[in-house]
C-alpha cells in the first residue's frame, strides 16, 4: 500500500478525472496489473465516489496498491499521483478526453 496525499483544498471531479487517467496510462503500459485505490480502510471500485463524499479534503491520505504479474513504475505512477491530487492536476486534463496519455 502506498499513501498518495491529498493537498489540493478538496479532491474534487478535476482531481478524480486526472487520476483515472493516470491509471488508465499505468494499465495500458502494463496490462497484467491493476491498480487498487482505497480510502480510510475501504476499497474505492469507482474512483468518482471519492469526489461525491465531498469528505477527502486537504491533508487526507488516498491508498493506493498495485497487483500484477509485473510491477514497475510505481514511483513514477505515486508522483503522478500526487501531481493529479494537488492544484496542479489540470496537466493531466490538456489532452483531448479519449486521448491516453503516454505517461509510462
Amino acid at each position: 500500500m502506498y499513501s498518495i496525499p491529498v493537498s489540493n483544498e478538496l479532491f474534487h471531479n478535476g482531481n478524480v478525472e486526472a487520476w483515472k487517467r493516470i491509471i488508465q496510462s499505468y494499465n495500458l503500459k502494463y496490462p497484467g496489473t491493476e491498480v487498487f485505490v482505497f480510502y480510510e480502510g475501504e476499497r474505492i471500485h469507482d474512483i468518482n465516489t471519492l469526489f461525491k463524499w465531498g469528505k477527502v479534503k486537504h491533508g487526507s491520505a488516498i491508498m493506493i496498491a498495485v497487483a500484477g504479474d509485473i510491477i514497475q513504475d510505481v514511483a513514477k505512477l505515486q508522483r503522478y499521483l500526487r501531481q493529479g491530487a494537488s492544484p496542479a492536476f489540470e496537466a493531466f486534463l490538456r489532452f483531448p478526453v479519449n486521448t491516453i496519455l503516454n505517461l509510462f
